[in-house]
């Protein structure tokens, strides 16, 4: 099935098997190289519902999937929740798409998912965009807990706290955001998927960092780090740390957003990846609605291109 959106070209909805596993894809064609959307812990691909089609029509295909446990995807005991389980499955669904080295934008753990997949392999991917990332540097007791509130809990109340650490405008926290979210949240399987992902975070994601092997081996990738200037769930000095790891990447710094800067501000964050897709230098910091400063001339995952804003 096909969805007609005000701002780009139609999203269509359809399932992949991978393996014993099923997923739903968003998938709005718009050229020949494919920008993949990873969400992060609790969500889903619609999350970016609001970048998918403005991307496709700046001349690229942008796919988003549910990861196992998560949205309408295969979830319960049989799923294995953690980030080499995760990567091993995206590559098998653009496998199933015959996608092939796709700029990969993950945020928070799929931003993970992410790093994982350019570490195993950097010749899998052709950029990567980092939003909100976790497990690329150690947690440091400053930062909070990665999963602070107990996301298993699909009563109103708790999505409504969830949600809160996910965006900084509590405004945009509605009763239909809420009522969808409780839903699929307690689909059958939902809860066993969910705790055992707040598991992972709370045990599994140090043990599988990957900062260091990024560095190693995908330091030639280019890459992009995007951060909720209020984020509370990984806050900026995390992406600050990351960028220091990694000894490159610009940093984006989102004013007035929170975990997910690319649902809050879809407007600021389409221009800023359509910017890095073209391979424009960002700028540093940007108002919220508006990207300051200029680019550059830059080698990016299309090659090199002339500076100016999209």
């Amino acid at each position: 099935m096909t969805y007609a959106t005000v701002d780009g070209p139609s999203i269509s909805q359809y399932p992949v098997v991978a393996g014993d596993l099923v997923t739903r894809v968003l998938d709005c064609r718009g050229g020949d190289t494919t920008v993949v959307c990873l969400h992060g812990a609790g969500s889903r691909a619609d999350r970016f519902w609001h970048n998918i089609a403005p991307v496709a029509a700046a001349g690229y295909r942008v796919i988003a999937m549910d990861f196992p446990g998560h949205g309408y995807a295969t979830k319960g005991a049989s799923v294995t929740h953690s980030t080499p389980a995760f990567a091993g499955f995206v590559i098998e669904v653009l496998r199933a798409l015959d996608v092939q080295r796709p700029v990969i934008v993950g945020t928070s753990l799929g931003a993970h998912v992410a790093a994982a997949i350019a570490a195993d392999d950097p010749e899998a991917v052709s950029a990567l965009v980092l939003i909100g990332a976790v497990g690329i540097v150690p947690a440091e007791p400053r930062d909070g807990p990665l999963s602070p509130i107990p996301m298993w809990d699909a009563s109103p109340d708790a999505i409504r706290t969830k949600l809160r650490m996910v965006v900084a405008d509590p405004a945009l926290i509605t009763d239909e955001w809420v009522n969808e979210e409780s839903h699929i949240n307690s689909s059958p399987g939902a809860r066993e998927s969910l705790e055992a992902v707040a598991d992972y975070l709370g045990n599994g994601v140090e043990r599988d960092s990957v900062g260091d092997r990024l560095l190693e081996r995908a330091s030639h990738v280019p890459t992009l780090l995007v951060w909720g200037g209020e984020d509370r769930w990984v806050p900026p000095s995390v992406g600050f740390r990351t960028k220091e790891l990694l000894a490159g990447p610009e940093l984006v710094v989102m004013p007035g957003t929170g975990h997910a800067p690319y649902y809050e501000d879809p407007e600021t964050f389409n221009r800023l990846l359509i910017d890095f897709l073209a391979g424009r230098r960002v700028a540093g910091q940007v108002a919220a609605g508006a990207v300051r400063g200029g680019a550059e001339q830059e080698s990016g995952p299309d090659g090199p291109r002339q500076r100016g804003s999209a």
